[in-house]
């Protein structure tokens, strides 16, 4: 068989098409979710591109085309781990998005060009952009790593596909060589999977970063719960060191029948030793650690703290997650009430339905100033560590599809949180 100028764009527009399907396949089932090597599903690859290219050039039959298909796609699925039906869900998707990308660019072009010689050839280069484009809107709003970029993406990534389509079109209908017009389209298909390569870099480098950051945030969840543990053990220490000499001394107290002195070395003990006091008590032990260390020091600036607690005692969330959010939420208010002469800090906590709910506010003095999703400080001194510690926090909330609000109104720090755990 002789290829015919169709026949070879076919061929380079098919080559495109698998790539496209690979990123749609790994978008679904994940691409850390092979059951074999890289080596293997790449040959799974090359496999049916021969058999779909070589079915499509030998037999023109619909039904034949059709079935070939269906089965050619569950043969792309099987590399992957996932149910029977998850599978087939995935193979009509596939199936429908290329018969529905490809019924529109044919009717547009009837429409917009007319039947022309050329409009196989249109439809088969363009549906194949479309396709791709809908793949990266899917990759857009179901792949996790695309979350950690900015809203709007997106429409960067559907610009290239696009602006190629168009030039397709031009070079198809410019009444071009036909060689020229093979080697445009053959070079804007490799132009835009060495786009989409060059991206997929970029955001692995980024993922290592975050993993990176969020490595840092453990260890300092870590080293939150350390200086908590050691602080109890300072006091139980200078409570064991002297707990001998009180004994002797209330022994001869009450040897004297002074009931008064002893009365006031008892009251005096108590307030020597109120160090086990605790203003959360949830049955949460990071929780409550975490909360009582940090607000015996809010305490000491001399603010009025008010606290509402309703959640149970084991919450669905990974403790160091939870010790980013709230000792970080304590932390940028223990900073602002240190500056404040008569501050205020109230935190609420409640759990409801799978939904955890955080609203903190406290008092601060100066401005702070909005820069996108940064909040920049005019204190000095305040700025780092205060953008750092919501980054942190924010950076935690996305990673269970939550979200966060801040209010900065009438000098109150107002952070409204909600996790769905």
């Amino acid at each position: 068989m002789i290829l015919e100028y169709r026949h070879i764009i076919y061929l380079i527009a098919n080559i495109f098409r698998v790539f496209s399907i690979n990123l749609f396949l790994e978008t679904i089932f994940s691409k850390n979710n092979l059951r074999c090597s890289q080596e293997l599903k790449r040959t799974i690859f090359i496999l049916y591109y021969i058999s779909n290219s070589f079915i499509y050039l030998h037999y023109r039959i619909p039904i034949i085309t059709v079935f070939s298909n269906l089965c050619l796609f569950f043969f792309l699925t099987l590399p992957y781990y996932s149910t029977m039906c998850k599978r087939i869900f995935v193979v009509f998707c596939i199936f429908l998005l290329g018969i529905l990308c490809e019924t529109i660019v044919s009717r547009s072009s009837i429409l917009i060009l007319g039947h022309i010689p050329s409009i196989e050839v249109i439809t088969y280069t363009i549906s194949n952009f479309l396709f791709y484009i809908v793949v990266i809107l899917t990759k857009s709003i179901l792949g996790r790593e695309e979350r950690i970029y900015q809203k709007g993406r997106w429409a960067v990534l559907i610009m290239i596909p696009s602006i190629s389509a168009f030039t397709d079109i031009l070079a198809l209908y410019g009444g071009y060589e036909q060689w020229i017009t093979v080697s445009v389209i053959f070079c804007l298909f490799l132009i835009n999977i060495a786009f989409f390569y060059l991206y997929q870099i970029v955001v692995s480098n980024y993922e290592v970063e975050i993993q990176n950051q969020s490595l840092m945030l453990q260890n300092k969840a870590y080293q939150q719960q350390l200086d908590m543990i050691h602080a109890t053990e300072d006091s139980l220490k200078r409570a064991r060191h002297d707990f001998k000499n009180h004994l002797i001394a209330l022994e001869e107290l009450s040897k004297s029948h002074e009931r008064t002195d002893l009365q006031e070395y008892f009251q005096k003990l108590g307030r020597e030793y109120q160090l086990s006091e605790d203003y959360i008590c949830t049955g949460n032990t990071i929780l409550d650690g975490l909360m009582n260390h940090k607000l015996k020091i809010m305490t000491a600036t001399g603010a009025v703290i008010d606290t509402k607690m309703q959640i149970p005692e084991n919450l669905d969330i990974n403790s160091f997650d939870l010790v980013v959010v709230i000792g970080n939420l304590l932390d940028n208010a223990i900073e602002s009430l240190s500056k404040q002469k008569k501050g205020s800090f109230q935190i609420e906590i409640s759990y409801r339905q799978g939904t955890l709910l955080i609203n903190a506010k406290n008092t601060y003095e100066g401005e702070i100033i909005r820069k996108g999703e940064t909040l920049i400080s005019t204190k000095k001194n305040a700025t780092e560590a205060h953008g750092i510690g919501l980054s942190n926090v924010r950076r935690v909330i996305e990673k269970y599809d939550g979200e966060m609000m801040i209010d900065t109104e009438d000098n109150l720090f107002n952070v409204h949180i909600i996790v769905y755990i």
